[in-house]
């Protein structure tokens, strides 16, 4: 009796099978994946927002102040970072430092510092929460950016989730709510939406 085997052929045929599912799934699972760091992102925006209305319900309807001085030198000025005084401020309410870092961002923050001899530490996520002090003062708080993904080149149109136009922003407003746009549009309304 002789042992029957695979030929070459069919193991060829196998090969070239297994090949074509995982050129087609890999690109699949890629998106999937990104897709679960966008829900991640916007999960950590939709907290830290909430830390911040929080932080104002407690505080007179004040949001968490800090020194800040325009970094010339650095591509996003001073709303890239915030001081150290808001980052604790705004701790005491979400617990998690790991909150303050995107999963798709490429450099760790807490390596980084706009200018640590004035306490003021770069987070994942552009900080516009120093450009109020009351919440009255804010006159259309369902568009006014609170933070933002972080737009590493604005030549580039290169953010947390990609590089383009058409780029995903993850936005957080004043009011809570959160929203992806596209990096076209974040281009035109930096601070709030018209």
């Amino acid at each position: 009796m002789s042992k029957k085997g695979f030929t070459l052929i069919e193991l060829l045929v196998v090969i070239a099978i297994i090949a074509i599912l995982a050129a087609i799934l890999f690109p699949v699972f890629a998106r999937a994946r990104e897709k679960a760091r966008q829900a991640s992102c916007t999960s950590n925006q939709k907290q830290m927002a909430l830390a911040v209305l929080m932080y104002i319900q407690d505080y007179d309807e004040m949001f968490p102040l800090g020194y800040r001085e325009s970094q010339s030198t650095d591509t996003c000025h001073e709303w890239c970072g915030m001081t150290l005084n808001q980052l604790n401020a705004l701790n005491t309410y979400v617990k998690n430092q790991q909150l303050w870092v995107c999963p798709d961002y490429k450099v760790d923050p807490w390596r980084t510092t706009l200018a640590p001899d004035r306490g003021v530490h770069r987070i994942s996520y552009w900080s516009f929460i120093g450009r109020f002090d009351a919440l009255a003062k804010v006159t259309r708080p369902a568009e006014e950016h609170m933070f933002m993904d972080n737009v590493t080149s604005w030549a580039n149109w290169d953010t947390n989730h990609g590089i383009g136009s058409d780029s995903p922003v993850i936005i957080a407003y004043v009011d809570g709510h959160v929203k992806t746009k596209i990096m076209s549009f974040v281009r035109n309304h930096v601070y709030y939406d018209y």
